[in-house]
């Protein structure tokens, strides 16, 4: 009798147990969509910085005017023309080409201070990425600091870059670092640039 009690307890705990661990498994997968609920979550943040002789309205000039940006982004063109000087809320139409892909985007003037700031945001790709240039004057030469900001989509965080955004920053931080030295190049090597 007891033997016969003891098979029937362990039968009905078995159905227990499994929906116990189906329960784990997705109360797992809840708390993994839902960490990357949160735009904190997400966000990919990086810096740029160099030091150029040239003033701030140089630098200025250069990076405000996009007919300039496929001289420092050489994989970057532009898709309509851009009235000049560009204005805030100005919308620019572009195309970057990569090694295996193209991307079309739109950009918005966000910041447009004369020999101050300059940035943009994609309004395109969903990450409403931005890229804001700052210029100060620092003894002669002027600090370039280019300060950018993205947020990843909850697909694209829940795919798995959520977990690799350190990675995701340091390769778009490399690419910029590189722009930013041909900026400096250029503002360097160029007689308009050094002139007030």
């Amino acid at each position: 009798l007891h033997r016969a009690a003891a098979r029937g307890l362990g039968e009905t705990a078995k159905p227990r147990m499994r929906n116990a661990g189906a329960l784990v498994v997705y109360a797992g997968i809840a708390v993994y969509l839902l960490a990357f609920v949160p735009p904190a979550m997400r966000r990919i943040d990086f810096v740029s910085t160099v030091v150029a002789r040239c003033t701030p309205g140089a630098a200025f000039a250069l990076v405000s005017d996009p007919n300039n940006w496929r001289r420092y982004v050489p994989q970057l063109e532009l898709t309509a023309s851009v009235r000049t000087p560009v204005q805030l809320g100005d919308l620019i139409y572009d195309r970057i080409a990569g090694p295996d892909t193209t991307h079309d985007g739109v950009e918005r003037v966000i910041a447009y201070e004369y020999g101050v700031r300059f940035g943009t945001q994609m309004v395109t790709g969903g990450h409403g990425t931005t890229g804001v240039y700052e210029f100060v004057d620092a003894n002669g030469v002027t600090r370039i600091t280019y300060r950018s900001r993205l947020t990843l989509t909850l697909p694209e965080a829940w795919l798995g870059n959520g977990f690799r955004r350190g990675f995701i920053r340091g390769q778009m931080k490399i690419a910029r670092d590189a722009v930013m030295q041909r900026i400096k190049v250029l503002l360097e090597t160029e007689p308009a640039a050094v002139s007030v």
